[in-house]
């Protein structure tokens, strides 16, 4: 809303529209409907997992076997690497799921196929 070029909006009303706006924007980023927290497990363990949301460019990174906590809810990419074993990339939609544990099985380098992505447990 474009207010009339000569009206005054009173302190008292600018102060209660921002004191609303700084609420629901505090609910929304603390909202745990809108973050998810999983485990990440491998097959060694001992690996490096790494989500980077699609489009951005900070990832969080663990080792495996850990947790990974307060994620909100988007696409990602995730990377898993260990010396030794292939690299595995994928997709990882926390939109339509929230998935409470997920299990790579690393492929060694010696091997003649391919990576495959990692399986998740989802909360149903």
């Amino acid at each position: 809303v474009t207010p009339c070029p000569n009206s005054i909006i009173e302190p008292k009303s600018a102060e209660m529209a921002f004191n609303t706006i700084y609420e629901f924007v505090s609910k929304v980023a603390n909202s745990s409907a809108y973050k998810v927290t999983f485990e990440v497990t491998s097959a060694p363990s001992g690996a490096r997992f790494a989500i980077t949301p699609i489009g951005g460019s900070d990832s969080i990174e663990i080792a495996t076997d850990g947790r990974i906590e307060n994620v909100f809810r988007g696409l990602y990419r995730y990377t898993v690497e260990r010396s030794g074993f292939k690299t595995s990339t994928a997709r990882l939609n926390l939109v339509d799921s929230a998935p409470t544990r997920l299990h790579c099985v690393l492929t060694p380098n010696t091997s003649e196929d391919t990576p495959i992505p990692c399986l998740s447990g989802l909360i149903e």
